[in-house]
C-alpha cells in the first residue's frame, strides 16, 4: 500500500512561480515533482532553494523525479528527496535535404514534435481515463535508419534538434544514457567533487557537425500494461515512456488540456547554457579551496632584542613659591585644615580592694614553766608584720617535765581582720605570751584570707587614652579630608599637623569604672594636591629618563613601565609641614625597532628561500633575538612561499 501523492509535471512553458503555485495548491501531503529533460527550469541551485522553502512553508514532502543526474544531485544537496526516471532516448534521423529554392524552412523541435502522430492503434485510440475528444499527445521522436554517411547516434536527453550530438559507444547507448539507466531508485549522497566532475564530463565531449537527420517511420510495439494504458496500446520501441504518457499516468492535464502558450514568451534559456556557468563556478570554487590547502605558507615568529631600564626621580610636594633646590620635580600643593572630632575609650587598670574573709591556721605552743598554763579564747597574738590573730578557743599548755624540756600544745588561731593581709607564710607568726608560753606557725602558713576587687580609673588610663587619640589622628584625618575636599584631591600624610589635644574624660581618677572614654576636637592641617595630575607628571618625567637611557634606536615599551611606591625622605627641622620630598624609582623594557616596512622587507627577502637560506637571513637581522618558522602544509618541503604575501611575520617582545 502506497501513500497518496499529488503529481506536478513541469511544462516547457511554465515559469518558476507557476510551478511553486501548483505545488502550494496540492491537496496531498506528498508531492511528486516531475521535471522533463527539456524543461528550462530547475537547473540552478536558487530554483531548488525556492522549491524547498515553498515545501517547508506548506509543510509538505516533495520528491524530485527527473532523468537528469545534475538536477537530482542539486536536489539532494539541498536535502530534497529524489527519484531517478528512465532517460527517454531519441533515435537518429536522416540528414535533412539541403535547402534550395522552394524548400520550406526547417521546423523547430517543438513544431516537429507536434506535427508527428505515431501510427497504429495507440494513436487512434485514446488512453484509459482520457476523454474521447481530447487525445493524448505523445512527445516522441520518430526512429529510423541512420544516414548512409555515418552511424546512428541517439540524441542526448534534453538536447535541441539541430545541436551537435556526441558520438555514442559501440553498444548503441551514450555514456550519459548508460549512467542514467544504471542510477538506483534511491540516490546515494552527493559530494561537491562528484558534482563538479559530472558537470565537466557532460560538457567536455566535442559535438559533431550539425546535421538534421530525417525521421523514418517508428516501429510500433505493444506497450506493457500499466495503471493508465489500455491493453494492446503501442508505442515506439526506442523511445521509452514519453512525458505525455507520464502525465496521463499521473492523472495530470495533457498538453492539449493545459493552458495555451503565453504570447511574447521567447528566448528560453537552454539547460546547457545554464549548466556551463554553474559548472565553471563550481570548478572555480573547488580550485580555490584546493589552492588554499595546497599553496605553501609560512608563519615567522620573531622575538625582538630587549634592554631592561631603570630610572630614579626626586620630587617634592610644596606650596607655590617654596624653594626646593634639590628636587627634580615640584608638585604644587595647598594647605588645608579640618576640625576633627575623635572619640576613643580604653579599659581601666586601677583596682580597689575590700577585705572579704579572714585568714586562719594553727600555732604550736611551748611551756617552759614547771606549772601548766591556760590560755583563754580570744587571746590576741601579733605577728612580725603587725597582723593580729586571736585564739579561737581556750587552750591548756602542760608544765615542763624537766630541766631543758617544755610542755607542748597546739591551738587554732584566726586573723582579727578579714582580708588577704592575714595570709602569712610558715614561721611568719611567732612570739611569747606574757605567761612565758611561746607560739609559732612553724608547721603551716596562715591562709584563707580574701579581698574583693573593684576596677577603678587610674592616672595611667588617662595617659593611654591621649596616646590612642594621637595615634588614630592620621587615619581619621585622611578620611575627614577625603569627605570634605573636592574629588581627586589627596593629602600628604607626612604633612599632617594636629593642634593641641584636649580630651574630655567621662570619669575621674579613682572612680569605679571598667572603661574610660574621652572625646577630643582637634584641628588638623595638611598639604593637599591633585593626585591624578601629580601621577601624570611623575610618570612623564620618569618616562623621559627611561627613554633617554635606552640604547640608540630602541623603543620604550610603555606597557612595561612600573613605578615603585614613593619613599618619603626625612624632613628637616623647621619644615613644619610646608615641604615633603619623595624618592621614586621606575623600571621598564626597551625593544629593538621593527616597523611595518621592516616586516614587508623581511617577507620580500624570505620569499622563495629554502630553510637554510631563510634562517641565515633571520639570523643576520640585528634586532632579532630569536625566531621560529612554521611551514605549511606540513607534508610539503620546508621552503618559503614565492609570494611574499603568503609569509606571515609576527613579532613578540623580549623578556
Amino acid at each position: 500500500m502506497t501513500d497518496r501523492a499529488t503529481i506536478v509535471v513541469v511544462d516547457p512553458h511554465d515559469a518558476l512561480p507557476d510551478v511553486i503555485a501548483r505545488i502550494g495548491a496540492a491537496t496531498e501531503r506528498l508531492v511528486r515533482l516531475e521535471i522533463p529533460p527539456g524543461s528550462p527550469l530547475f537547473v540552478t541551485t536558487s530554483e531548488f532553494v525556492a522549491l524547498k522553502e515553498a515545501a517547508e512553508r506548506r509543510r509538505i514532502d516533495v520528491v524530485v523525479r527527473a532523468a537528469d543526474p545534475l538536477r537530482l544531485q542539486l536536489a539532494r544537496m539541498l536535502g530534497l528527496a529524489t527519484q531517478a526516471l528512465p532517460a527517454p532516448t531519441l533515435a537518429p534521423r536522416d540528414p535533412a535535404p539541403i535547402a534550395g529554392p522552394g524548400t520550406p524552412p526547417p521546423q523547430s523541435v517543438l513544431d516537429r514534435r507536434a506535427a508527428v502522430a505515431p501510427p497504429g492503434p495507440a494513436a487512434a485510440r485514446p488512453a484509459t481515463g482520457t476523454k474521447p475528444d481530447a487525445p493524448t499527445v505523445l512527445r516522441q521522436e520518430p526512429t529510423g535508419a541512420a544516414a548512409p554517411d555515418r552511424a546512428a547516434r541517439p540524441m542526448q536527453a534534453g538536447a535541441i534538434a539541430g545541436d551537435e550530438v556526441p558520438s555514442p559507444p559501440t553498444n548503441g547507448a551514450s555514456p550519459l544514457d548508460a549512467a542514467r539507466e544504471s542510477e538506483p531508485a534511491v540516490d546515494p549522497p552527493v559530494t561537491m567533487t562528484r558534482l563538479v566532475r559530472q558537470v565537466l564530463n557532460r560538457h567536455a565531449t566535442p559535438m559533431p557537425p550539425t546535421t538534421r537527420p530525417t525521421a523514418p517511420e517508428p516501429t510500433p510495439i505493444p506497450a506493457e500494461p500499466n495503471g493508465n494504458s489500455a491493453p494492446g496500446e503501442e508505442r515506439t520501441a526506442e523511445e521509452g515512456p514519453t512525458w505525455a504518457a507520464v502525465l496521463a499516468e499521473a492523472g495530470a492535464p495533457t498538453a492539449t488540456e493545459r493552458r495555451p502558450r503565453r504570447a511574447g514568451r521567447v528566448g528560453r534559456v537552454r539547460p546547457r547554457a545554464l549548466a556551463v556557468p554553474l559548472a565553471a563556478l563550481l570548478a572555480l570554487a573547488l580550485l580555490a579551496g584546493a589552492a588554499v590547502v595546497l599553496v605553501p605558507t609560512a608563519e615567522v615568529g620573531i622575538t625582538l632584542a630587549s634592554q631592561p631600564l631603570t630610572a630614579e626621580l626626586l620630587y617634592a610636594v610644596a606650596p607655590s613659591g617654596t624653594a626646593v633646590p634639590d628636587a627634580d620635580l615640584v608638585i604644587p600643593a595647598e594647605r588645608a585644615t579640618v576640625s576633627l572630632t575623635v572619640e576613643a575609650s580604653v579599659p581601666t587598670t586601677g583596682v580597689r580592694r575590700e577585705p572579704d574573709k579572714p585568714a586562719a591556721g594553727t600555732v604550736r605552743l611551748s611551756n617552759p614553766n614547771r606549772e601548766p598554763v591556760t590560755i583563754e579564747d580570744g587571746t590576741v597574738i601579733t605577728g612580725s608584720d603587725g597582723v593580729e590573730f586571736a585564739f579561737a578557743e581556750e587552750v591548756k599548755v602542760p608544765a615542763a617535765p624537766g630541766e631543758g624540756r617544755y610542755g607542748a600544745a597546739e591551738a587554732a588561731v584566726q586573723a582579727v581582720r578579714p582580708g588577704a593581709a592575714g595570709n602569712l607564710e610558715t614561721g611568719a607568726l611567732g612570739g611569747r605570751l606574757p605567761s612565758g608560753v611561746y607560739f609559732s606557725n612553724r608547721d603551716a602558713p596562715m591562709s584563707g584570707g580574701t579581698d574583693r576587687q573593684f576596677p577603678v580609673v587610674a592616672e595611667a588610663d588617662r595617659e593611654a587614652l591621649r596616646d590612642q587619640i594621637e595615634a588614630e589622628l592620621p587615619e581619621r584625618a585622611e578620611a575627614a579630608f577625603a569627605t570634605e575636599l573636592p574629588a581627586g584631591t589627596a593629602i600628604v600624610l607626612p604633612s599632617l599637623s594636629p593642634g593641641e589635644i584636649k580630651p574630655t574624660f567621662d570619669h575621674r581618677v579613682g572612680d569605679d569604672a571598667k572603661t574610660l572614654s574621652a572625646t577630643a576636637v582637634v584641628p588638623v592641617t595638611a598639604l593637599t594636591y591633585r593626585a591624578a595630575e601629580a601621577d601624570d607628571q611623575v610618570r612623564a618625567a620618569l618616562r623621559e629618563r627611561l627613554a633617554a637611557a635606552a640604547p640608540a634606536g630602541y623603543a620604550l615599551d610603555e606597557d612595561s613601565l612600573t613605578l615603585a611606591e614613593p619613599e618619603p625622605l626625612p624632613r628637616s627641622e623647621g619644615d613644619e609641614g610646608d615641604l615633603v620630598q619623595y624618592r621614586v624609582t621606575a623600571s621598564a623594557v626597551s625593544h629593538a625597532p621593527f616597523t611595518d616596512d621592516d616586516r614587508r622587507t623581511l617577507a620580500d627577502d624570505l620569499a622563495g628561500k629554502d630553510r637554510d637560506a631563510a634562517e641565515a637571513i633571520l639570523r643576520a637581522v640585528p634586532g632579532i633575538e630569536r625566531f621560529s618558522v612554521d611551514y605549511g602544509p606540513n607534508w610539503m618541503p620546508d621552503r618559503m612561499p614565492v609570494n611574499a604575501r603568503r609569509i606571515d611575520v609576527e613579532t613578540h617582545p623580549g623578556s
